[in-house]
């Protein structure tokens, strides 16, 4: 799915915008990356940065992605995603994907209460595979400018 939101960069070569991840491979060697004639966007992505052997807490991840205004939750499990699982300054607006039976997906938006309705997707709506990469990318721009 995170392949699906844009496209893989190099961060030692790449001269675009990244999110502030370190190129020198210390936060991993790539990340998704989307661009158009109106943004740039390089998605965190937790589970590709490495883990740093010598920090229990890995304070060097939790940087980036605590100080994301938007987060993007895969959630195959049967529970409740809870919103304050990922803590941080930040974390305005959370969108949670949940897979489905026959390729279909729901949503979740989570966000903070001062923070007006933004789209396409809204909470508890239900999208195809097809749909699913375009509008969670849209719905995660629009959170961010509302942020």
């Amino acid at each position: 799915f995170v392949d699906s939101l844009g496209w893989q960069v190099d961060l030692a070569t790449f001269q675009g915008f990244t999110g502030k991840l370190e190129t020198d491979g210390s936060d991993g060697e790539s990340c998704p990356y989307y661009a158009d004639e109106n943004i740039e966007v390089a998605f965190h992505e937790a589970a590709a940065m490495p883990k740093d052997q010598k920090d229990m807490r890995q304070i060097k991840k939790k940087r980036h992605i605590g100080n994301d205004h938007v987060h993007i939750i895969w959630n195959e499990s049967h529970h409740n995603y809870r919103p304050a699982t990922i803590s941080g300054a930040f974390g305005n607006v959370q969108i949670q994907i949940r897979p489905l039976e026959a390729g279909e997906y729901g949503i979740g938006i989570y966000c903070d209460e001062q923070i007006k309705p933004f789209g396409p997707l809204s909470d508890g709506v239900i999208v195809s595979a097809d749909t699913l990469p375009t509008a969670v990318r849209a719905t995660a721009i629009n959170g961010h400018r509302r942020a």
